[in-house]
């Protein structure tokens, strides 16, 4: 279980508040063949530049829009043989909005799925998810009562050598925006997503592996024509050692992805995203770092959210720099500079800020 409780006050507008939180709870018991998994993450935030650094799906977000969101997910897994294993996963989430302006929007999760091993170097998954989402809070559309969809993906794994692995992949999704009073000609449209994608993992270092893939995207709208996008995806799995104090962090990936569950449901979207982070760490007690990140979000349906527009697209652009000293082995002080920038081609959704933040964090067991 990890948890944080924050308060802050600004200086230039006098403007404070306390009881911002992020509590996360993982928990599970195995008893083999079977085993059982709980997570829970609940959040209470306004988009500020923290949380836009650390998800994309955040640069969809207006300016200090204050949220609440908790999504709790129980699991299972069975072995059904040595080689062949059963999951099943079922996700709530709650997305609420304190200003009134949107509403709520609650959203349910099934998700089962198969892995088997063929043999030593072949494995493969498919996984099968099931969405509703009741879209009521958000919709500016009111014969929109909400959205259903249907995901499936599956890949081959093979084991090329102790260093090399490659991986093929195909996925397809369609997506039901139902209506409670016959279609709308700009929203409650059905769409078809489908892909596929070849991958290659590769160790680099004896602690970090480079994962990169490939592959089309067809993006298809009730209505409209096919339209075929790039996915791809280069990462690294943990921070490549420039010198004995010195990392380097970089990924990049561009994807057509449902953004429901996610705190501004504005249905599908083309995000491409690139983050990198340099950290120095001179000692147990001192780390500093610098980091930009980058997100450009592509609207491809009017799915009935309050300024969800279709072809509305937003660039986020967020660096700073920021250091940490430990005074004790409980108490640290954190000083954070950040810039962000979101250039839009709806005017009324740019903007940019300069944050200066001091911190002092107390970390301790609390049982």
């Amino acid at each position: 279980m990890a948890n944080t409780i924050r308060a802050f006050y600004q200086v230039h507008t006098a403007r404070s508040e306390i009881g911002f939180a992020n509590l996360l709870l993982n928990a599970g018991y195995q008893l083999s063949p079977l085993s059982f998994g709980l997570t829970d993450s609940f959040v209470r935030d306004d988009n500020t530049t923290q949380l836009q650094a650390r998800d994309p799906s955040f640069a969809l977000l207006p300016a200090r829009q204050r949220f609440l969101r908790n999504s709790i997910s129980p699991q299972v897994h069975y072995d059904i043989s040595p080689t062949t294993a059963a999951t099943l996963r079922y996700t709530n989430t709650v997305v609420v909005d304190e200003s009134g302006s949107q509403g709520t929007t609650t959203t349910h999760e099934v998700s089962p799925g198969l892995q088997h091993q063929f043999s030593p170097n072949l494995t493969s998954h498919v996984h099968y998810t099931f969405t509703t989402s009741n879209g009521l809070g958000l919709s500016s559309v009111s014969e929109i009562s909400g959205s259903r969809s249907h995901h499936i993906t599956t890949d081959l794994g093979y084991q090329l050598d102790t260093e090399t692995s490659a991986i093929l992949s195909a996925f397809g999704t369609l997506v039901d925006r139902s209506t409670t009073a016959g279609q709308s000609t700009t929203a409650g449209q059905d769409s078809r997503t489908y892909g596929a994608s070849i991958g290659m993992r590769r160790v680099l270092f004896s602690t970090v592996r480079l994962f990169g893939s490939v592959g089309p995207t067809a993006f298809q709208r009730q209505g409209e024509s096919t339209k075929v996008r790039a996915n791809w995806q280069l990462g690294l799995d943990s921070p490549i050692p420039l010198s004995p104090f010195l990392t380097l962090s970089l990924t990049t990936d561009q994807s057509v992805v449902d953004t429901g569950g996610e705190v501004r449901n504005v249905g599908l979207v083309l995000r491409q995203g690139a983050t990198a982070r340099l950290t120095y760490t001179p000692s147990a007690v001192w780390t500093t770092a610098i980091f930009v990140n980058y997100s450009r979000n592509e609207l491809l349906e009017n799915s009935g959210t309050i300024g969800a527009e279709q072809g509305r697209i937003d660039n986020l652009l967020s660096t700073g720099v920021t250091a940490s000293y430990a005074l004790t082995s409980v108490i640290s002080l954190t000083g954070n500079y950040l810039y962000q920038r979101r250039d839009s081609n709806q005017a009324r959704n740019n903007f940019d800020e300069n944050r200066v933040t001091l911190a002092v964090t107390g970390r301790f067991p609390v049982f």
